[in-house]
């Protein structure tokens, strides 16, 4: 599998609660008795545990998307209490865009709340009642896109097709695994293998079974920033993949900066970078002035890039 196409953000859970890759900011917070074991995100015991991530560059779907995971539950048939697999939440108090995906403790059905950018309610998915064992690695595929959203289990497509119509300007801030936006509820499951796309991966039945992509490269990129008048010092230097005609701080920017490092006295910063699939370029801004450039696959010095100017 390709290590960009269609995908947003993974993790592997193989030694932390960070994602792997996304375009925004990689770590997870860890709530309640969230833990790493055996190479598994561990949210079992019935109590409360959780992780939280940062949607902007990670969460980020257009109309339509996937969220993709292997699941291993700590109960069988319906659970105690409704188990929330993944919540993709706005950072204030409404539900713009809102998507919650969950097993209910009601007859065990598999559902889902959309939202549009208003906040209104716009899918009531029920997919139906699903009966699980305890301990069995399931894959679960949620395909959701306006006017047709499903739902498949081990690559065969659970309950009905919903066609429920919404429209998103992507306002959500968070996702969260194991719990929905206000963190409070328990858990009783185990999750490996995250995927989040940003298409429909998905409309039939398929043969089950996923490899990763590709972890991407991470480099140490390190240099000195200069004027006229010598080093900068205390100098910011942020980045983020470039996108041709986002503006600078532009309210409909794909990609928000992340803040890489900062200038000592002398004017030198130390940062590691992740470098951009094969003809993608990344953004960097120094103080005003913002700049395009390709990065290699190797640890480089910033005076070896070939910098070029953005005016858009």
């Amino acid at each position: 599998m390709s290590a960009t196409k269609d995908v947003l953000c993974f993790a592997t859970y193989l030694s932390t609660v960070n994602l792997d890759y996304g375009a925004g900011e990689l770590d997870g917070t860890a709530f309640g008795g969230a833990t790493i074991t055996s190479g598994k995100l561990d949210l079992t015991g019935g109590v409360v545990a959780n992780v939280r991530y940062h949607a902007h560059g990670n969460a980020e779907f257009g109309q339509d998307g996937t969220i993709r995971f292997k699941y291993t539950p700590n109960y069988s048939g319906t659970p105690a209490s409704s188990q929330i697999w993944v919540d993709l939440y706005p950072e204030d108090a409404s539900d713009k865009d809102r998507v919650l995906f969950f097993q209910s403790s009601t007859g065990g059905s598999v559902k889902a709340f959309i939202y549009d950018s208003a906040g209104t309610l716009q899918g009531n998915i029920d997919f139906g009642a699903w009966s699980p064992t305890s301990g069995t690695e399931y894959e679960i595929s949620f395909n959701f896109s306006s006017g047709a959203t499903r739902l498949f289990i081990d690559g065969n497509q659970h309950g009905s097709t919903d066609t429920s119509t919404f429209t998103w300007d992507n306002w959500a801030h968070y996702f969260r695994v194991g719990a929905s936006k206000s963190g409070t509820e328990t858990a009783n499951f185990s999750i490996d293998d995250l995927i989040l796309y940003d298409e429909v991966q998905h409309t039939g039945h398929y043969e089950s079974g996923y490899s990763l992509p590709l972890v991407p490269t991470i480099i140490e990129l390190s240099g000195f920033v200069f004027d006229c008048c010598g080093p900068v010092e205390s100098q910011t230097i942020k980045a983020r993949p470039y996108q041709s005609g986002f503006i600078n701080e532009g309210v409909f920017q794909q990609y928000k900066f992340t803040h890489l490092a900062t200038t000592n006295s002398s004017g030198f910063f130390s940062a590691q970078m992740l470098v951009q699939p094969t003809g993608e370029e990344i953004e960097f801004k120094i103080g005003p002035q913002r700049y395009r450039t390709t990065l290699p696959a190797t640890n480089t010095d910033f005076s070896d890039l070939t910098l070029v100017t953005i005016n858009d």
